[in-house]
């Protein structure tokens, strides 16, 4: 696949190259992929929409909505979503968690028969809390918080927290919901007594799973439902192995409360002296600069299905794949079409911005002489014309500066008995006079007539031919007189 479309949307599962299962649900799998586009893997969600209900069919939307409309460090990464047709599926393309989940590590733990460090515990409470923070900032309930959704991914500081599985997710508009959801290991008392809830059931969830890493199981379990729900209700859970601190058993006391008034939220968690103690001097952010990290995110209207839909790729929002800054220096100009242009300009704003200004070349203006030389001749004749009149009388204005003898009467006639030449007279500019200001502006003088200065009376037709002609002379020849002999003046006759 060419380069030119790696920002581009996928229409089918053969833009990717599977590599093996991850994860499997009742009606959904998850697999780990190889997008050929860019040769980056990434995770890809198949959920199988015709044997789903119409309320699961508007879940996996609502999950699509959500992802998309969170973008978070400690939020598993929205890239896109397609409708494959083939399989019939809706694909759902999210960042690949190098190291797997929590789950798989607390399974580990189990098998080797060893417990988590207690700093990479607080790590990933640090980012567990992060994500909701996130979320609730945007009055988002994930309402199925636990280590299997607790997605793990290794960077230079070591494996971060981050949040996924927004199937059942809801976004609060009252603050409170009302529906029983989520895994009945993690539900909280109010979900349990089917009571109104809100972000606090979180916080619960999240205890459960503080609790399930340093104890290696749920704080409650029993044999049957009727019993998992009177210890949920009761509160108890067995204590902490001994090997973590009394900070850790703290932190779990505060959010196992079974009145949610006396929960905490995930901001007043953050700001606790216990959670500050181990935050600072790690690389997980002080309390104090949390108001800098909010992320800004809009969340995106609900995506409905309509009823006998075909194909619901219209319906999806758009691609969200990282794009290198060094992708045009890759591909030659030719071959890149005006649609490939048109969408990378709007994934790569950095780099569209001096696109159209370096495909069109800006040709400067020729350079033009002073407006107040070239205009000098024509103010002291008295006339100006414009087109090609204005043309000519400039060419004689300047063959006058270099002494050259100029005829602009016989041009005058010359231009005017050629039809398709007429003459059109424009405006007169006059310079201003020496006792005027230097920066006062040039009278103008609208005439049809061709005129001499306005300050001066108009002179006979005579004089007027004189000038013409000796517009260079120091002072003008002496008129012929009868008696000497010479020759008369022949004037040229003006029709």
């Amino acid at each position: 696949m060419a380069k030119a479309s790696y920002g581009a949307g996928s229409t089918s599962l053969n833009d990717f190259k599977q590599q093996g299962a991850l994860g499997e649900g009742a009606y959904s799998t998850v697999y780990k992929v190889t997008r050929l586009a860019d040769g980056k893997v990434y995770a890809l969600k198949k959920v199988k929409l015709p044997s789903l209900s119409e309320k699961e069919k508007q879940n996996a939307l609502n999950e699509v909505r959500l992802l998309a409309s969170i973008k978070d460090h400690y939020i598993i990464d929205y890239k896109e979503a397609f409708f494959d047709d083939k399989s019939r599926c809706l694909c759902i393309v999210q960042e690949f968690a190098s190291a797997g989940d929590l789950f798989q590590q607390i399974s580990k733990c189990q098998k080797d028969k060893t417990h988590l460090r207690e700093a990479d515990v607080w790590r990933y409470l640090y980012g567990m809390c992060m994500g909701l923070r996130a979320l609730h900032d945007m009055r988002i309930l994930h309402r199925d918080l636990k280590s299997a959704n607790v997605f793990l991914s290794t960077d230079k500081d070591g494996a971060t927290a981050k949040l996924g599985d927004f199937n059942v997710s809801k976004v609060a508009k009252r603050g409170l919901c009302m529906t029983q959801t989520g895994t009945p290991y993690y539900a909280s008392p109010e979900v349990w007594r089917d009571m109104p809830y809100d972000a606090k059931s979180d916080m619960w969830s999240l205890g459960c799973v503080l609790y399930e890493m340093v104890g290696l199981r749920p704080p409650f379990k029993s044999e049957d439902m009727e019993g998992l729900y009177r210890k949920v209700l009761k509160g108890q859970y067995p204590r902490i192995p001994a090997q973590y601190s009394q900070d850790m058993n703290e932190v779990i006391s505060k959010l196992l409360q079974v009145n949610p008034r006396h929960r905490p939220t995930v901001d007043e968690l953050l700001q606790t002296p216990v959670m500050r103690r181990h935050m600072i001097g790690s690389a997980m952010q002080p309390p104090t600069q949390l108001g800098e990290m909010k992320s800004v995110n809009n969340l995106l209207q609900t995506i409905k299905l309509p009823k006998n839909v075909i194909d619901i790729s219209v319906l999806l929002p758009k691609p969200r794949y990282d794009l290198p800054k060094a992708i045009e220096e890759d591909i030659p100009p030719k071959e890149r079409s005006m649609n490939t242009m048109r969408h990378e300009r709007q994934e790569l704003q950095e780099i569209s911005r001096g696109l159209d200004r370096e495909s069109y070349s800006s040709v400067p203006p020729p350079p033009q002489p002073p407006i107040n030389s070239l205009l000098r001749g024509a103010a002291a004749v008295g006339y100006q014309h414009s087109s090609v009149g204005s043309e000519t009388n400039l060419r004689s204005s300047a063959g006058n500066q270099h002494g050259e003898a100029v005829d602009s009467l016989d041009m005058y006639l010359q231009q005017r008995d050629q039809p398709s030449h007429r003459p059109m007279y424009a405006p007169i500019v006059r310079e201003p006079s020496v006792a005027s200001s230097a920066v006062a502006p040039p009278v103008r003088t609208h005439s049809l007539q061709p005129r001499i200065a306005a300050s001066a009376s108009r002179p006979v037709m005579s004089n007027y031919v004189r000038a013409q002609y000796q517009l260079n002379t120091q002072a003008p020849p002496p008129m012929p007189t009868p008696n000497g002999g010479g020759s008369s003046l022949r004037l040229p006759r003006i029709s």
